[in-house]
């Protein structure tokens, strides 16, 4: 065979003459053919491009952002002042009234303190104290606020449960939060969008045991 052969799909030869036309071009074979090596290039360019964006690099997740950053004020909730002081109002652990009890509102984003040595704002009279003095105390327990008894007219009398939110027991020197379940708690915090990637701090009621130093 004297002149180029250009092979169709099912293997027969194709004559193509000296000025490179193809000599049967409306053999259906042959656009057959010329149609399947345009898709075999076409999905050869295709993997060859999907491969490089497959093992491009991926961008970096945002950093979560730092507790001193959320409670510098990316937690919204936490823009808010330091917490009072410790109080003391004629508020006991016991039935006798024989041991204090001081109370604060931890705001949402500031450390539980229930231990180490506090300043109490006395509301009413404590010994020596008077309405309004500072008592200078050390911390002996965490307690709740579903079993305190009030001191009045020299009678100690029972409190009802309170309906505030305590402050859980074990977070001392931690941040009061909600969890995934939606439970007040010192770990496991949910991020919700209203704190810009920040725990759900929470404030909470929180009661301790004194003595006078």
């Amino acid at each position: 065979m004297t002149e180029d052969a250009f092979w169709g799909p099912i293997g027969e030869p194709v004559s193509v003459g000296d000025g490179g036309d193809l000599q049967d071009a409306g053999d259906p074979r042959v656009r057959l053919g010329s149609m399947r090596f345009t898709l075999l290039f076409a999905a050869l360019v295709g993997c060859s491009r999907g491969s490089a964006e497959d093992h491009a690099p991926l961008p970096p997740p945002p950093a979560e952002p730092s507790v001193a950053e959320c409670a510098a004020g990316r937690n919204p909730n936490c823009l808010r002042p330091d917490p009072p002081k410790y109080e003391f109002a004629a508020v006991y652990a016991d039935s006798a009234c024989k041991r204090p009890v001081a109370s604060r509102t931890t705001y949402a984003c500031q450390v539980v303190q229930t231990s180490g040595t506090i300043e109490i704002l006395a509301i009413e009279a404590l010994g020596a104290h008077r309405s309004g003095d500072t008592v200078h105390a050390s911390i002996v327990e965490q307690v709740g606020g579903d079993a305190l008894f009030v001191k009045k007219g020299g009678i100690c009398k029972a409190l009802p449960a309170s309906t505030d939110k305590n402050t859980p027991s074990g977070c001392d020197g931690q941040r009061v939060c909600r969890n995934g379940r939606g439970e007040l708690a010192c770990a496991g915090c949910r991020v919700v969008p209203v704190t810009n990637g920040c725990p759900d701090w929470e404030g909470s009621r929180t009661r301790v045991v004194f003595t006078e130093e």
